[in-house]
């Protein structure tokens, strides 16, 4: 399953906020309800909305930053040493390092 779009999530709280908000008219129009709780039932999903979009807004934040925090660590030559070195069909690494080579699978070797 994959995430939803952006223009997912917004169509999404776009139909949330419709009907709650024509359900609060529907309550106006017919009297049910003071004003006072009315505008109350309003305010509050306003705050709702407000809150989620926050909420989607710092997850999308953290997603971007574990990406670069990814990326800068895999384009690394330690972690491109070790991508390269797991690789069956590499038999041998040479690395002019011994202390790198160290910290390798067995198929690193000191220049």
């Amino acid at each position: 399953m994959n995430s939803p779009t952006q223009a997912q999530v917004y169509s999404f709280g776009r139909h949330v906020l419709t009907y709650a908000m024509g359900g609060i008219s529907v309550f106006t129009a017919m009297h049910i309800g003071s004003d006072a709780q009315l505008a109350d039932a309003k305010t509050a999903i306003t705050q709702i909305s407000t809150g989620v979009g926050s909420i989607i807004t710092g997850g999308t934040t953290l997603v971007a930053l574990a990406s670069a925090f990814y990326a800068a660590w895999s384009a690394s030559p330690f972690a491109q040493l070790l991508s390269v070195s797991k690789n069956p069909e590499v038999k041998q690494v040479v690395v002019n390092d011994p202390v790198l080579a160290q910290k390798l699978p067995e198929n690193v070797v000191a220049k």
